[in-house]
């Protein structure tokens, strides 16, 4: 999907939880208030995966953090962007 999908969530002001890693972690530059990254660790020479140890809590800040506010203004910065 070429990362189409959490650009139009975060275009929603919906928060996102993305792997740390290639295209999906630049969006936590646009739209910091939005978006959440999953660490990835590396399994081998070319294998990495996400972290999953911590992903109930990230979920839960992310839920708890996000504000009606922040979620609009991330929807602005993503029109200023795209």
């Amino acid at each position: 999907d070429l990362g189409i999908a959490p650009i139009e969530a975060l275009s929603t002001g919906t928060p996102c939880i993305l792997t740390d890693w290639g295209g999906p972690s630049a969006l936590a530059e646009i739209a910091p208030e939005l978006v959440r990254l999953l660490p990835v660790v590396r399994r081998g020479k070319w294998d990495y995966v996400p972290d999953w140890t911590n992903l109930e809590a990230l979920v839960r800040e992310t839920l708890r953090s996000v504000s009606k506010e922040e979620r609009e203004a991330s929807m602005n910065s993503l029109d200023e962007y795209y």
